[in-house]
């Protein structure tokens, strides 16, 4: 019972009690001492009580395993996988990434008041410059943050499981100005014609196309984006957007020079924490700043038009992009496609690509499959050998809403992908039995 309802409960049933009491001319008073104790102690343990879904044995290895000192674990970066690593292992790796004297270097301290100082300045100059209102200023203003955090996931579907790195940046000195940036930027972003913005939009696009004998699917990652991204380039391209569009509008007052203080200041030099030792990121986006998705897209975008597509112009048949991946569709044996991969690779010193090719009829990208059947294309769900097939648990202490939302993605899922019914009838299958596996009642 709620300890709220069970109080009330109590109060009501003391005042019919005393009512009964007065008729009967009883001693009122030791009876409500009594039934003081005794409610105090109900109350008590209602507040304290635990709805276990775990027996007592996964209770005990979860509290071994957290307990083990020469263990960590972390999440898989895709799939829904719980990785459990030795910690001298996971620490190597760390130390490895961060031995990168052209991305990061060690501090002596933790410079998160020096940051918040500099910022502070910053908006102050603006405020009584009136370039910025008292709002924006009173929302921008920084005080009592803490240095980001390292932290990485692991690569399980890469060959010798790579480390994702990522900076919790959530109570950064210059996060509130990186989500003022970030929208900013949103608002003035150019529309890319290559760009897709979720797998549902690629599906879309797939159904409707056809393709030849002498064509072959192909796909493109970029290695490492965001730690790759120039920043000066990348802040450069945004600040220009910015600056374009505010011509026309005339939605900010701060100058194109003061943008690029704001932008250096969200972007550039970021210091963390990776456990007892302090780093600045000197280049390249930190994943977990709000401003690295859209700055990395903003250098993408400016990339494919300046430098890739002059490269691949009448060489590929379909670009399709979404942040690092690329679907494409090019006439050519394999070693006129290799031939491209080289020339991609040479337009920028940071950003290289790696390539797949088609097996059996099939490519995945993102979380579709596409098969060739003759000159057509079928879509269906993708999953990686690493899929854990692990969702929400039905017996979880979460609301039913959310269980009931889970259904409703994973079947809009479907009949938004699966390009006939044949396919969405297996996916529908799938889902059934892995419902049923998460403890998901039959009917």
């Amino acid at each position: 019972m709620n300890p709220l309802n069970l109080q009330t409960e109590i109060e009501y049933n003391i005042y019919l009690l005393k009512k009964q009491a007065d008729e009967k001319k009883i001693d009122w008073g030791k009876i409500r001492e009594d039934i003081k104790i005794v409610a105090h102690e109900y109350i008590k343990k209602a507040k304290t009580k635990y709805i276990y879904n775990l027996s007592i044995d996964e209770i005990k290895a979860l509290k071994e395993l957290k307990e083990d000192r020469s263990i960590i674990i972390l999440r898989a970066d895709k799939g829904n996988a719980v990785v459990i690593m030795n910690k001298l292992d996971y620490m190597n790796k760390v130390k490895e990434l961060l031995e990168d004297q052209n991305k990061f270097c060690p501090v002596k301290n933790d410079e998160s008041a020096n940051d918040e100082n500099l910022i502070n300045r910053r908006l102050a100059q603006l405020k009584k410059d009136k370039k910025i209102s008292d709002k924006e200023y009173n929302y921008l203003f920084t005080s009592g943050s803490s240095i980001p955090v390292l932290y990485c996931t692991v690569k399980v579907h890469k060959k010798n499981f790579p480390l994702k790195p990522i900076i919790s940046m959530c109570n950064a000195p210059n996060y509130r100005l990186a989500v003022y940036l970030a929208n900013m930027l949103k608002n003035c972003k150019e529309k890319s014609p290559s760009y897709v913005k979720d797998s549902f939009q690629f599906a879309d696009i797939i159904k409707k196309m056809n393709i030849q004998k002498n064509e072959n699917m192909i796909s493109f990652d970029v290695q490492s984006l965001y730690p790759n991204v120039p920043t000066e380039e990348a802040i450069k391209l945004a600040v220009d957007l910015i600056w374009k569009k505010n011509k026309e509008r005339k939605s900010t007052k701060i100058t194109k020079n003061e943008l690029f203080i704001l932008f250096n200041l969200a972007v550039t030099n970021v210091h963390f924490r990776f456990f007892s030792q302090f780093f600045r990121q000197s280049d390249g986006v930190a994943m977990g700043s709000p401003l690295a998705p859209i700055l990395a897209d903003v250098f993408m975008n400016n990339l494919e038009k300046e430098k890739i597509q002059p490269v691949i112009k009448d060489k590929v048949i379909q670009w399709i992009r979404y942040v690092d991946d690329v679907f494409a569709i090019i006439k050519g044996n394999k070693n006129e496609t290799l031939k491209i991969l080289n020339d991609i690779n040479n337009v920028h010193d940071n950003i290289k690509f790696t390539i797949e090719f088609e097996q059996d009829n099939c490519i995945p990208f993102l979380d579709v499959k596409i098969k060739r059947t003759g000159n057509k294309l079928e879509t269906s769900i993708y999953r990686k050998e690493t899929n854990t097939n692990l969702y929400l648990k039905w017996d979880s202490c979460l609301p039913r809403y959310q269980k009931l939302g889970l259904i409703s993605s994973l079947v809009t899922r479907a009949c938004r992908i699966c390009s006939n019914d044949e396919i969405l009838n297996e996916e529908m299958k799938h889902i059934k039995e892995v419902l049923n596996q998460n403890g998901y009642p039959k009917q």
